[in-house]
């Protein structure tokens, strides 16, 4: 009785010890080893051309807005990348923070998350993997709101892995709208960011800075310092900015790209905030627009854009100006990315309208780059007829500004 007693227990306690390491807590079942997965949101010179310019210089986050305007409903991309020699799986979403990181809309909500797999590095996950989210109504007026009134905002992109992540560092990433992304010659360039506690608790978080390569001359100054350790109290912020001091000759292209973290005890990204600085002094070249009346008295729009050093403004940089009082006011439609990748030859199309009868409208087209150039066709007049028919009138030549 003694010995099977024994055998018994022994039994017991082995099939205890193979479920742990089967199971964990959430009822995940693994191997008997950790996989070596190593989820992440990518950056942009990781991806396909639609998420990435040149390769090895343009390393914001691969986060897209691929179309917007108050017409049709946001999309966005997301690329997330394995260098994780398993195959991994994640949950996916994005927020919309303000400028201090309080959140305005998560999607998708809690327990919604897409999930994702992503093979091992050797197999594509280097290159990564495309996510879409589609959204809605309220949170495309949301971001149209935004834009109107030139507010700073972030796009938050966070994959979480299912199960183990080696490197959470890499796990969050956010993308900077509205603010000011020229560089100028012989200047001081300020950044002013906010690290905001959203918990009811006390964060201790380290300053982490990941930065691109700095062109010649070019010097960068934090405060906080990367390294600096803070304690934040719950719903207490942090204000911090970040200097950019250029020489007087800077060449055209030069940029930075920086990426501040607050980073807690487990190494998991609290906070975020990003900026991307360049010297383009160049406008956007707009190709082939054409302006074409239907038969239902709308105006449709086509035109391709192009710019290769800051890239296109991707939110709402393209846009048609129009006025039917001869130019006294104007009206202005965001005109939907078609396909392209913004940073290259882009195609956006709108319609305009319906006009009334016998309306004369005054239409120009704008693009906007990233550092805040602006290409401007000159006006064109379409009259809109009583007769159903189709007219045409060609964009006349680009004005710079």
């Amino acid at each position: 009785m003694k010995s099977r007693y024994l055998t018994l227990t022994t039994v017991f306690m082995l099939t205890i010890a193979v479920s742990f390491c089967l199971m964990d807590l959430g009822g995940r079942v693994f191997a008997d080893t950790e996989l070596d997965v190593d989820l992440g949101i990518a950056d942009e010179s990781s991806g396909r051309p639609n998420l990435r310019a040149d390769e090895g210089v343009y390393d914001r986050p691969a986060i897209l807005i691929a179309w917007r305007n108050t017409a049709r409903i946001l999309e966005v991309e997301i690329l997330v990348r394995n260098l994780g020699n398993d195959q991994g799986q994640g949950k996916v979403h994005i927020e919309i923070l303000d400028e201090y990181g309080k959140s305005m809309v998560r999607m998708p909500a809690p327990g919604e998350e897409t999930i994702v797999t992503v093979p091992k590095r050797t197999e594509g996950g280097e290159h990564g993997k495309i996510v879409q989210l589609a959204g809605t109504k309220s949170l495309n007026a949301l971001i149209d709101r935004l834009d109107r009134d030139r507010a700073k905002y972030y796009i938050k992109a966070e994959v979480e892995a299912i199960g183990r992540d080696k490197n959470p560092l890499d796990n969050v990433k956010v993308k900077s709208y509205n603010r000011d992304f020229r560089a100028k010659p012989g200047a001081v360039h300020f950044f002013d960011y906010y690290f905001t506690n959203t918990t009811d608790q006390p964060e201790t978080l380290r300053w982490y800075l990941d930065i691109g390569p700095l062109p010649k001359g070019w010097q960068v100054e934090a405060k906080p310092a990367p390294g600096d350790i803070i304690q934040i109290a719950p719903n207490q912020a942090v204000q911090g900015v970040i200097i950019v001091r250029t020489p007087r000759e800077i060449i055209e292209g030069d940029r930075v790209e920086l990426r501040m973290s607050g980073v807690n005890q487990a190494n998991e990204v609290m906070a975020q905030t990003e900026w991307h600085l360049v010297n383009d002094n160049s406008p956007p070249d707009i190709i082939s627009p054409t302006i074409t009346l239907n038969k239902d008295n709308e105006i449709d729009i086509w035109l391709t854009v192009d710019d290769k050093l800051s890239g296109i403004y991707e939110a709402s940089g393209v846009k048609a100006e129009y006025s039917t009082d001869k130019g006294a006011t104007y009206s202005t439609r965001v005109i939907s990315y078609l396909q392209g990748h913004f940073a290259g030859p882009t195609t956006f199309k709108t319609a305009l309208g319906p006009f009334a009868p016998n309306a004369e409208v005054l239409v120009s087209l704008s693009a906007q780059d990233l550092a805040g150039n602006i290409s401007r066709t000159e006006p064109v007049i379409i009259k809109i007829g009583p007769v159903e028919g189709e007219k045409k009138a060609e964009g006349g030549p680009v004005e710079q500004h």
